[in-house]
């Protein structure tokens, strides 16, 4: 979480960027909706998409998250251009990246 952080110092402790993985990442990206509550049913703050935001990430009075997916995006595509060896698990010591097997055509007779 600390590199989230970093990137995103309004998710100013690990608590928060937690949650905020927990909302956006793990909801979004797997459920194709905003998270409300944890694995373990932790409520957590609201979620909001918007376009109406002059950052990629705000935190509103109430603790809910509003994200800017524009700005969002373009800011982990610049971390990513930062250091693309890491991402292509190319750099020394960075993990070893997903692969496709590549198996024989089917043949549907």
């Amino acid at each position: 979480m600390s590199s989230l952080c970093a990137i995103f110092p309004v998710l100013r402790d690990a608590a928060t960027a937690m949650q905020f993985w927990n909302i956006y990442r793990n909801g979004f990206l797997h459920q194709a909706t905003l998270s409300t509550c944890t694995r373990t049913s932790a409520t957590l703050p609201v979620g909001w998409l918007t376009h109406d935001i002059a950052d990629a990430i705000q935190i509103k009075s109430d603790s809910s998250f509003c994200v800017h997916p524009v700005l969002f995006s373009e800011t982990i595509v610049r971390e990513i251009e930062k250091d693309s060896a890491v991402f292509a698990g190319v750099a020394a010591g960075a993990p070893a990246l997903a692969t496709v097997a590549n198996l024989d055509p089917v043949t549907i007779c």
